[in-house]
């Protein structure tokens, strides 16, 4: 799965989390990325139906098993740019 990454689509403070969790054992990654989508979940994102669309795909997509590590993703990040 390719995890588009746009200049300013993650902020610095939030990127930085991520690094943190991704060196969290893998089970402890599942259980964070599983809180995290459950704690977005339940935002109310009445002002912006298209992030709530795409939320809802990520949880489908996760529950599918269909996701891939940080150390994944930032290596297609870095040979992206």
């Amino acid at each position: 799965m390719y995890v588009p990454r746009e200049q300013d689509a993650i902020t610095s403070h939030l990127l930085q989390a991520i690094n943190a969790a991704s060196k969290l054992p893998k089970e402890q990654q599942d259980v964070l990325a599983k809180f995290i989508f459950e704690k977005i979940g339940t935002w109310e994102w009445e002002d912006a139906p298209e992030l709530h669309a795409v939320i809802k795909e990520a949880r489908a997509e996760y529950a599918a098993g269909d996701y891939i590590t940080f150390e994944d993703y930032d290596q297609q990040r870095q040979a992206r740019d």
